[in-house]
């Protein structure tokens, strides 16, 4: 059984992906062509070297932002060590592969996946 915590990113990324033609407009649009061909199980390792090789040794890795939010707690067990829980649970980083021309779509700039 896992916990709601590790299984947030999977559903809201399997949620934003499911059926990216239900949205309308310009920002349906873009997330359908961003969508099509891009497999979130394959890492970019191109685009990765390339900076690499820009930024120089001082690259380190990929900065990611993290945010918890701890929605409901069911229950906590002190002997166990365990609790049951509710959590938001949101990461935010910068995926080259999901750029497009603001110009194209409507002049939409963020889009939430």
């Amino acid at each position: 059984l896992r916990s709601p915590f590790e299984m947030s990113p999977l559903i809201l990324f399997t949620a934003a992906t499911a059926a990216p033609t239900a949205y309308n407009g310009a920002s349906g649009r873009l997330r359908s062509a961003l969508l099509a061909s891009y497999d979130k199980g394959v890492f970019p390792w191109e685009v990765a070297w390339e900076a690499a090789q820009a930024d120089g040794p001082e690259r380190s890795g990929l900065e990611v932002e993290m945010g918890i939010n701890f929605h409901r707690v069911h229950s906590v067990d002190v002997v166990n060590h365990a609790t049951d829980m509710i959590v938001w649970y949101r990461l935010r980083w910068h995926d080259p592969r999901l750029v497009w021309n603001a110009s194209q779509y409507g002049g939409v700039t963020t889009l939430q996946l």
